[in-house]
């Protein structure tokens, strides 16, 4: 039996809004024809339960070719990214701020079932944050919990743990830090994604390698203190940390530019090394008794025994979105 929420995350729609958005809705509709949906959620902001009323919605979906797919000699593959993009086993596609219905921009992306199963055995971290998140629109039977156990069995704590380190280095390096020289003035809504990342190796590293929380304020309260040993410098960064999370849940897109915050700076740069030190000292994980029948088994029972029992993809995620208003 599947369940499914209907989104309540509406905002006033302007007439031209909605007419623009109908003009998505044919070409949406060939992008996703014959894919049987698995599995819907979102990402992003909500998943850490930052959003502000108009955040974007990260859409992310894991759906099932018509058995035909399956069964070909041949499957054509796509060259090149458009706007509407079906490459072999991914799915792509964006409606602007302007032209949405729910008048937020709407980003989706979509994996196939056998792609997805062959990221999971590689404990692809992308895949792992999609079926982590707190906020599930639908779920075929028990398809969460299905990959989560084989998730969970795929995966790499090291690969996990190095994934989180470099994310935090990467939007330090780009938006705080710069590349070539110190930027003075920065969104400081990126502090809030480079610390994230950090607090999730903290975690790792404070609770024998657990899984860290989605939420952001949970997170928080499980790596604190960041200064242990000077008080007013702890009473000081968790003011900034406060600060940054109720402007982020305020209001949607990008922050004028400020000056840097010094006490986020130091500690930033204070835990960098250590936390990478530690995250590359994790074993790797032992594949080469790796087991691949679960997981046939399952895409196997999935393929050809329920899936016209799914739910298409358009079809659903339309309804859930109201996509058609």
């Amino acid at each position: 039996e599947a369940f499914h929420i209907t989104h309540k995350n509406m905002t006033n729609i302007s007439p031209a809004s909605q007419s623009s958005s109908h003009q998505h809705l044919p070409t949406l509709k060939s992008l996703l024809s014959q894919k049987h949906i698995l599995f819907l959620t979102e990402t992003g902001s909500k998943s850490m339960s930052l959003s502000a009323p108009n955040s974007d919605i990260d859409l992310r979906f894991i759906y099932v070719e018509n058995l035909d797919f399956y069964l070909k000699v041949h499957q054509a593959m796509a060259h090149g990214r458009t706007k509407a993009v079906d490459m072999h086993g991914e799915v792509r596609y964006k409606i602007p701020e302007q032209e949405s219905p729910l008048g937020i921009e709407i980003d989706m992306v979509g994996y196939e079932l056998r792609r997805t199963l062959n990221l999971i055995a590689e404990s692809n971290p992308t895949i792992f944050e999609w079926l982590r998140s707190g906020n599930v629109e639908y779920s075929y039977g028990k398809t969460h919990e299905e990959l989560m156990k084989l998730m969970q069995k795929a995966l790499c704590k090291r690969k996990l743990a190095m994934y989180f380190f470099e994310t935090a280095r990467s939007n330090l390096l780009s938006y705080i830090l710069g590349n070539q020289k110190q930027k003075e003035l920065v969104n400081r809504k990126k502090y809030i994604y480079v610390m994230r990342n950090l607090f999730n190796v903290i975690y790792m590293q404070k609770y024998d390698l657990d899984i860290p929380p989605m939420d952001f304020e949970v997170l928080l309260e499980k790596v604190v203190p960041l200064f242990p040993d000077d008080v007013d410098k702890e009473r000081s960064i968790q003011e900034e940390i406060r600060e940054l999370i109720r402007r982020k849940r305020a209001v949607a897109g990008q922050w004028e530019k400020q000056e840097r915050v010094a006490i986020l700076d130091e500690w930033i740069l204070s835990v960098k090394e250590p936390l990478k030190k530690f995250a590359v000292k994790i074993p790797v994980r032992d594949r080469s008794g790796w087991n691949w029948d679960e997981m046939d088994t399952y895409f196997r029972n999935i393929v050809l025994k329920q899936y016209e029992q799914l739910p298409e993809s358009f079809e659903k995620i339309v309804e859930v979105y109201t996509l058609d208003r």
